[in-house]
């Protein structure tokens, strides 16, 4: 291996660790979709709750077995 082929190889090398460590790895992406997704969630039920309240209809029942009724 010349020295030319030494220096190209170097620079790639060089290149694919930057853009390694520029790019969030697999798990942190799941993460950050999970975080997103639950935040987007609640909003979104948040929001329906507080129509819920504004309009007097009793709040619908959420599928994690809790009940308004006794």
């Amino acid at each position: 291996m010349d020295e030319k082929e030494r220096f190209d190889t170097n620079r790639e090398a060089q290149h694919d660790a930057a853009a390694q460590r520029d790019r969030p790895s697999q798990r942190q992406a799941n993460a950050i979709a999970r975080f997103v997704g639950a935040a987007l969630y609640d909003d979104v039920r948040r929001a329906e709750r507080k129509r819920e309240r504004r309009d007097g209809k009793a709040p619908s029942q959420e599928d994690n077995g809790t009940s308004s009724v006794a």
